[in-house]
């Protein structure tokens, strides 16, 4: 569009300026202005968020392979004489939380907040009573715990033992495969889902992390090292609360 300027000159006279060109967009067009069709800057691939989420699994499962879940328990990470403190791993079932609180809700066994605004809130405390129903049916006494995260393909274990109390609850074979049948059963499982060692929620291990360790080995070794604290296996938890 053409438009014209007056200019009002300090004499008063009226002074008269060349038009000008102005482009005023047209609301309705479906036409891109020239800056908007240009090839010079790059475009980047579309990547959605679930093939983000994808790669980023990917590339944590190689920085975090030593803390993938495991068949067989690495003699490092077995309780011995001369491996007193090893890193708490579970032989354990794992699960999606959400069944058990279908289960609960299913078997009346939900508990509810006493003080929430809502009466009807399910209280997270109501799974321990599922684990402890679970461990009632199947006659042996079963454990709830949470799964080191980056390497997590649940969000929960039902833990049969771990590495400290194998010892003392682990089953011959036989009957430690009947158990886990019974569990997969009563929870409604795929025959695909069995028990393997699961690293802690809490293990502190980190990439890049392996030569500090090795340094604080170092100096246990030569007297200069503080000793870590005991490793709990209380399994209170599993109390009403």
């Amino acid at each position: 569009m053409l438009t014209a300027t007056y200019i009002v000159t300090k004499s008063r006279e009226v002074a008269w300026r060349a038009p000008r060109l102005t482009v005023t967009p047209d609301p309705m067009s479906t036409t891109l202005p020239p800056s908007a069709m240009s090839d010079s800057r790059p475009t980047k691939p579309y990547i959605s968020d679930r093939e983000a989420r994808e790669e980023k699994r990917k590339r944590l499962l190689v920085e975090y392979a030593c803390r993938l879940p495991m068949d067989q328990l690495p003699l490092e990470h077995q309780v011995s004489p001369e491996n007193m403190k090893p890193t708490l791993v579970h032989f354990a079932i794992p699960i999606d939380i959400r069944i058990l609180f279908r289960y609960a809700d299913e078997h009346g066994l939900n508990r509810y907040y006493k003080n929430s605004i809502s009466p009807n809130t399910v209280a997270t405390s109501t799974v321990y009573n599922v684990v402890k129903r679970i461990s009632k049916m199947v006659k042996y006494k079963l454990t709830l715990h949470e799964p080191f995260w980056p390497t997590n393909e649940c969000n929960a274990l039902l833990e049969l033992y771990n590495n400290y109390t194998e010892e003392e609850k682990a089953l011959v074979l036989e009957d430690e495969e009947d158990v886990i049948n019974r569990v997969r059963k009563i929870l409604g499982l795929g025959e695909d889902v069995r028990a393997r060692w699961f690293f802690n929620v809490d293990d502190p291990w980190r990439p890049g992390a392996q030569d500090a360790d090795d340094e604080d080995d170092d100096e246990e070794d030569s007297g200069g090292g503080k000793d870590s604290d005991e490793i709990s296996t209380d399994e209170s938890d599993m109390e009403d609360k």
